[in-house]
């Protein structure tokens, strides 16, 4: 599993996308400032957890201690695997209490020991720059189906509309493995309240 997590924290695309305007990465990989943030793999146990949540492409905080090329292996895959254990409840973000309220519709009581957050795209950005279809295709067939191999747990949550509109044109039997998918529009979706998001996150439960 942390071999999985460290080839996407170095995935070998980076560097080609970099110098070559013409790779599908380019866009979203040329985006970042200073000292290059890593693809993001997953957060969480995501051996043992019973939801995983996927969305786009993770967002970007440019002065959030992340991992960088610089930090070492054992350092990489214990912030990743450890992140929610090791933020203080008072630093987590507006989606991770979101999504922990979410998952909450599933298991009552759940917490984030249970749940594992990943990506169709893992290389981070402001509001989805660089998410160009050829970038989803390219990450997606190179990583998406490998973690879920390793996710043993039942619930898939598709987050957002791009994810939405992407893993639904790509969905099959050996994605899915038995497995319940729900779809659910982003947090800040215009037009949607919580009581109707709410309804029609149950209603695809059930």
């Amino acid at each position: 599993m942390n071999n999985l997590m460290l080839e996407i924290a170095k995935c070998c695309e980076v560097e080609k996308a970099k110098s070559n305007a013409c790779h599908s990465c380019h866009k979203i990989v040329s985006s970042q400032n200073g000292e290059f943030q890593l693809p993001e793999p997953w957060n969480g146990h995501l051996d043992t957890a019973e939801i995983i949540f996927i969305s786009s492409n993770p967002s970007i905080d440019p002065n959030e201690n992340y991992p960088t090329v610089s930090w070492k292996d054992e350092d990489i895959t214990s912030f990743f695997e450890n992140r929610f254990e090791n933020t203080p409840k008072s630093k987590w973000s507006k989606y991770w209490r979101t999504i922990l309220s979410w998952a909450g519709w599933i298991i009552p009581n759940i917490g984030f020991d249970k749940i594992a957050i990943t990506e169709i795209v893992h290389c981070k950005s402001k509001s989805e720059f660089g998410l160009t279809p050829y970038c989803q295709k390219t990450c997606f067939n190179k990583w998406l189906r490998e973690i879920l191999k390793i996710f043993k747990g039942k619930y898939l949550v598709v987050v957002g509309s791009k994810a939405k509109e992407y893993i639904k044109l790509h969905l099959d039997e050996e994605f899915t493995n038995g497995k319940k998918v729900i779809y659910i529009p982003a947090p800040n979706a215009r037009g949607i309240t919580d009581e109707k998001r709410k309804q029609d996150f149950l209603d695809q439960l059930h």
